[in-house]
């Protein structure tokens, strides 16, 4: 399927006053190409209309409805259309060009952080609400239908599956009949996957899918089976995507969960409404820059006057409000070099201050460690000395309570801690404990905020990521 057979000749790649180039994607509706407006000087995306659906006259209909449906928005955050024409028997739609990447290709890329994932659903929002304003209904919401330009931008794709709704209520798209059921399985509101009527809140819980997706990197129904995921949709409760991703603020679950509320009457009433609750925590992400770059591994060698430099990945994270940029560079080979006399005693000098300086810093960190212990030693031998005595040392009056104690007394603990991990923004501390509980605490005001479902025996160990939560104990398993 596709047209990328038929252009054996410079005749052949032209479509009226377009010159097709390259084939850009490929979907059910038809064939992206990048052309050239060959009057305008210009480079456009062409939507082409596959030969095998172009005898189909419900299809056609569909693909000129697209055209004049989304030709109706004129908005930012909105793909806009520029044209649509037949020639040579085949239907094409000119689209502007969008020049990055889809919400899918960046989660590829590697995964967004909470405010950027935040960002590119809130732009998303925007085009959403221009597109209800417009009356019109996408029922199309997906990872794959959102772009963001290189500039920033992000824009609301694909209205092929777009209804067109008026104030006399009832859809006006001739090509849906009651039953029919068109979308995308992982992203299908219940009512789409029941091929009821939709609205505008069926957008809004693709939105919310799409939100979960983004946030977590993967589908809140994640099955390879179709029907499963629509069962998943319009039946099972709706996951936390904190139990993919522990650092997400409860505010992010709290706008998923309404999102994706099974009873429609329970989402949000509009797209405006969706759009100030993200904005609203959006609003909340401290403008802070953080820099985080892992050292350079080098060994040297005296005797040969070599260095050999292994591979290391060297990155930079700078968050400013709700746009962070990550910059990585990676040195993806081991390298050896040869040193002058001099540099290697230079290289070695460093090696020994890192070493010294390294050894004094772990020295202070066991002095800090034993200091508690050994001050309540202290404070006990004087405590059971004889009135009148005078003990060798003397023991500082008032509270027994340090700051650095204040700083891990959780009062709600009532169970022996056996591990203990901070998470990756230190706003909370996990403990594992003898009754076998992992639990969740703020540091600001040391409240219990979740506990884990129990383990059969006590946990001994406690370790946290970005992402993940893992802990270990008495009966042999993490």
């Amino acid at each position: 399927m596709g047209y990328t057979t038929h252009m054996a000749s410079d005749d052949d790649k032209k479509l009226g006053k377009y010159l097709l180039k390259s084939k850009l994607g490929q979907g059910g509706m038809g064939v992206v190409y990048l052309a050239t407006d060959t009057r305008l000087l210009r480079d456009v995306a062409i939507k082409v209309l596959p030969k095998a659906m172009s005898s189909n006259a419900d299809a056609v209909k569909r693909f000129l409805r697209e055209a004049r449906v989304a030709a109706r928005l004129n908005h930012p955050n909105v793909v806009a259309v520029h044209d649509v024409d037949q020639q040579r028997g085949l239907c094409f739609l000119v689209m502007e060009l969008v020049k990055g990447h889809t919400a899918a290709e960046l989660l590829a890329q590697g995964g967004l952080s909470w405010p950027e994932a935040m960002r590119l659903t809130a732009d998303a929002c925007r085009g959403l609400m221009a597109a209800h304003e417009a009356g019109l209904v996408h029922r199309d919401i997906k990872p794959s239908n959102i772009m963001r330009t290189n500039d920033g931008l992000v824009k609301l794709a694909d209205f092929g599956l777009a209804e067109v709704k008026d104030d006399s209520g009832p859809a006006k798209n001739p090509l849906t009949q009651s039953g029919t059921i068109l979308g995308t399985p992982h992203y299908m509101s219940p009512e789409q996957c029941r091929g009821e009527p939709v609205d505008a809140r069926s957008d809004l819980y693709s939105l919310g899918a799409t939100y979960f997706t983004l946030l977590t990197g993967q589908a809140p129904f994640d099955d390879a089976n179709p029907l499963q995921v629509m069962f998943s949709h319009c039946s099972k409760p709706t996951p936390d995507p904190r139990t993919l991703r522990i650092d997400l603020p409860s505010a992010c679950a709290e706008i998923v969960l309404k999102a994706m509320a099974k009873n429609r009457s329970e989402r949000f009433t509009s797209a405006k409404e969706m759009l100030m609750s993200l904005t609203e925590l959006l609003a909340t992400a401290v403008p802070t820059e953080t820099t985080f770059v892992s050292p350079v591994t080098m060994s040297v060698s005296a005797s040969s006057a070599t260095a050999t430099i292994l591979p290391v990945a060297l990155s930079v994270t700078r968050v400013f409000g709700e746009r962070p940029v990550i910059v990585e560079k990676t040195i993806s080979h081991a390298s050896t070099v040869r040193l002058s006399p001099w540099r290697t005693w230079s290289a070695n000098r460093r090696a020994l201050t890192l070493s010294i300086v390294s050894g004094v810093l772990l020295l202070a960190s066991v002095a800090l460690w034993k200091w508690p212990e050994k001050r309540d030693s202290i404070r006990d031998e004087a405590a059971d000395s004889p009135v009148g005595s005078t003990p060798d040392t003397e023991v500082a009056k008032g509270p027994r309570a340090t700051s650095l104690d204040l700083l891990v007394s959780f009062p709600g603990i009532t169970s022996e801690v056996r591990g203990v991990a901070f998470s990756h923004d230190a706003k909370s501390v996990f403990t594992g404990s003898r009754d076998g509980v992992v639990r969740q605490w703020s540091v600001a005001d040391r409240k219990l905020t979740r506990e884990f479902p129990p383990n059969a025996k006590a946990i001994h160990a406690v370790a946290a990521s970005r992402r993940r939560l893992v802990a270990g104990g008495d009966d042999r398993r993490v």
